[in-house]
């Protein structure tokens, strides 16, 4: 824990929920979720495609042209990432209350006395956002799933996965940097998407 983070208590978290009611969602900032989870998913996409393709290439040279187009199947490449990247959010959530995503966005994920979460219960907290709030990675559920969540979120002031688990959510202040810098990073993951999306076509 950084010696400066602020501890939240019950009592300030659920003030925060009343504060936030009315306010379009301004004290639980859904899009800052939304598109730190983008960011996070990104890049373990990039790495993942550009390490698989690597040994694919050195090990299974005849078989990439193979791999690649199971990759550009959303439904496929959607599942893979998503297995890779349920162990590896939960580990950062359990070290540091954020993953690079949350942290760009000043998003943390805690108890309520301010501690990180176990690592059981940040694996968990993981594997039901990817099931009730990304639908397991299948682009068609998904829509749904995210659509019940954000709904949620301004009704009750929480999530699904964060009241079974019993975890906050606490958002810093965005400052010009912070606000460039995610601007930044959004921009370049959308931008990337589309062209990677047009590489596969081709």
């Amino acid at each position: 824990m950084d010696s400066g983070e602020k501890r939240p208590s019950k009592d300030m978290w659920e003030g925060a929920r009343e504060r936030g009611k009315g306010k379009a969602g301004r004290e639980y900032h859904p899009w800052r979720r939304f598109f730190a989870r983008t960011i996070d998913l990104f890049f373990i996409s990039l790495i993942f495609i550009v390490t698989f393709l690597s040994l694919g290439a050195v090990f299974f040279p005849r078989t990439v042209n193979v791999i690649i187009q199971a990759l550009g199947n959303p439904l496929i490449s959607g599942v893979v990432v998503y297995l890779l990247w349920v162990p590896v959010e939960a580990f950062f959530i359990y070290r540091r209350g954020a993953t690079p995503g949350k942290w760009l966005f000043g998003i943390r994920v805690l108890r309520a006395s301010g501690e990180t979460l176990s690592y059981p219960d940040a694996l968990q907290r993981t594997f039901l956002v990817w099931i009730k709030g990304d639908g397991l990675g299948i682009p068609i559920v998904a829509l749904v799933t995210r659509i019940f969540a954000y709904k949620r979120l301004m009704k009750t002031g929480t999530t699904l996965w964060d009241a079974d688990i019993g975890s906050v959510v606490t958002h810093s202040e965005f400052g010009t940097v912070r606000t460039i810098a995610c601007w930044f990073a959004v921009s370049l993951a959308i931008g990337a998407s589309v062209i990677m999306s047009f590489m596969g076509r081709g």
